[in-house]
């Protein structure tokens, strides 16, 4: 698995995104035969990198029924890394498609695991406070996006900050505050 998950990313690296996607669907059908626990962390991974393949080429949404079944899988196996990642592959193909109503009801009947990485965990707050915005729950958004700056990585993720500062500066200005003149240094 180790090696699959190499050769997806120098896939998708060299721009092969058409290889790397069958590829990926070769990888998830090679994860359906092999349970083991030890493989929840590469399992992860390999979501991740087909999930980027599949978005390079347009297709996420089609994707999402594989991450249906691989969250539903790693919930019974209280795999909390692998649900940290396909919830968040699962939100991100429902906001591609500007899906926000499916993606409100799929958080709020699901949980975000507790011990995960600050890295997924920020990048659900930034999910969480797209989708609050969009409903006009201003206040709420701007609490998940900054608690998401917070657990973002300080060194590198340049282009997240920079994503999830834009989104929170238009948030404070629908509510009617002005933002600091060093957040747009």
């Amino acid at each position: 698995m180790f090696v699959y998950v190499l050769v997806l990313m120098k896939l998708i690296d060299d721009g092969d995104f058409k290889s790397a996607k069958e590829f990926g669907d070769y990888i998830i059908q090679r994860m359906k035969s092999v349970n083991r626990r030890t493989l929840d962390y590469l399992a992860a991974k390999a979501y991740y990198f087909i999930s980027v393949a599949y978005e390079k080429m347009n297709l996420l949404p089609s994707l999402r029924p594989y991450m249906f079944e691989a969250y539903k899988s790693s919930c019974l196996h209280l795999d909390q890394i692998g649900q940290a990642t396909t919830m968040n592959i699962i939100v991100r193909s429902y906001l591609q498609q500007n899906l926000y109503e499916q993606a409100r009801n799929f958080i709020s009947k699901t949980s975000f695991p507790e011990s995960v990485s600050n890295n997924q965990y920020a990048r659900y707050l930034f999910y969480v406070g797209r989708i609050k915005a969009v409903q006009l729950e201003y206040s709420a958004a701007q609490a998940s996006l900054i608690q998401a700056l917070r657990k973002a990585p300080e060194v590198g993720a340049v282009g997240f900050r920079v994503q999830v500062q834009k989104l929170l500066v238009i948030i404070e200005l629908l509510m009617g505050e002005i933002p600091q003149r060093s957040v747009f240094a």
